[in-house]
């Protein structure tokens, strides 16, 4: 999955300006699948990928703040510390608190967003193709070489010296 995230953020204009995860507060334990998902990111996208992310934590919803304000408060210590050591994160990560009952509470992430430079992520090498396993020989000849401009290799083998292969490029 995050090969298919990597090429779609790869096809946006310019970069992205922030990486999100969303993270409900009920569950503020920075768990083990919470550190696969940034270590997973932090290696696609190098350690420059950190000054673009903040922690959004979803479910703080007004006149219940007595059941997630304490929470938000421990993610909001933890959090960044942990990522310190555990990731030996350099820079500060911010944690939001959002609510689908107030939409105010998007602007500090909004305004976070807008803060960040894009971030165009880094290509990745391409991947080395795997050779086909050559037919068992007794005895080969290669030649290689340039003729009229076209580059020309061939592989002749065998006792009556049939050619295996060549490839000849245009002109």
């Amino acid at each position: 999955m995050l090969a298919e995230v990597q090429q779609y953020v790869r096809t946006i204009d310019g970069g992205l300006n922030a990486f999100l995860p969303v993270l409900n507060v009920s569950n503020t334990r920075f768990d083990v699948n919470a550190q696969r998902m940034m270590r997973a990111f932090e290696a696609a996208y190098s350690a420059q990928f950190w000054q673009h992310v903040a922690l959004v934590c979803t479910h703080c919803d007004p006149g219940a703040e007595s059941s997630w304000l304490p929470k938000l408060q421990v993610a909001q210590a933890e959090y960044p510390q942990q990522l310190r050591t555990r990731f030996g994160v350099a820079c500060d990560v911010p944690v939001f608190a959002v609510s689908k009952h107030n939409p105010s509470t998007l602007d500090p992430i909004k305004a976070f967003v807008l803060s960040r430079p894009r971030f165009v992520p880094p290509t990745p090498a391409p991947a080395p193709q795997p050779r086909a396993p050559s037919p068992p020989r007794r005895h080969e000849n290669r030649a290689a070489g340039v003729v009229g401009g076209a580059a020309v290799g061939a592989v002749v083998a065998g006792p009556v010296g049939a050619v295996v292969g060549g490839i000849i490029g245009g002109q």
